[in-house]
């Protein structure tokens, strides 16, 4: 197995486990916040449910289907924090759009403000959970790339002082793994 698919399957694995966690953590919030929930008596009582087990075991792999789809899983060596903060929050925002359509839409209370109140807490949840994550896991792998433990391919084509200069700038940053510049590949 190569480097980007190892750490393309340790994002999707970091990925399932903050999005339950999120909703781990919302369930609680929630259980808090909503008087329906208080009937139950516990949290331990509110997450024994049928619906709440089918939300905690559907509802990370729904997300990690929208994270798919927004094509985080592409580049998993090279990522631009922007644009990682950005997919993120867009993920939280259509992950949180759908958990409301699909789980919360019932249970809405007579109090309008209150599950607007959930709603934006699910996606602050979800999107401080997830980055959290992402962040941590993107910082390390950048950590890898400038020690040179993790790397890429590179094919330099061409002769010349520009060759040259380039392959004295990568051998100083990271590994090269051919010889020398003067000992080409086919000989």
């Amino acid at each position: 197995m190569n480097q980007s698919t190892s750490l393309r399957i340790l994002y999707v694995f970091c990925d399932y486990l903050s999005t339950l966690a999120a909703l781990l953590l919302f369930v609680v919030v929630r259980f808090h916040l909503e008087p329906v929930a208080h009937m139950m008596g516990s949290v331990g009582a509110m997450m024994s449910t049928t619906m709440v087990r089918l939300e905690l075991l559907l509802f990370p792999l729904l997300m990690l289907f929208v994270y798919w789809l927004t094509g985080y899983y592409n580049e998993v060596i090279m990522k631009s924090r922007l644009q990682e903060l950005l997919e993120t929050l867009r993920s939280a925002l259509v992950g949180m759009a759908v958990f409301f359509l699909i789980a919360m839409i019932n249970d809405v209370d007579a109090d309008r403000f209150n599950t607007y109140k959930l709603i934006a807490i699910l996606a602050a949840i979800l999107f401080s959970c997830t980055y959290l994550m992402r962040v941590a896991l993107t910082t390390a792998v950048r950590k890898r790339v400038a020690d040179g433990r993790i790397c890429r391919h590179t094919l330099i084509v061409g002769t010349g002082p520009k060759a040259d200069s380039m392959y004295a700038r990568l051998k100083k940053v990271s590994r090269v793994m051919s010889a020398s510049p003067e000992t080409p590949l086919w000989a």
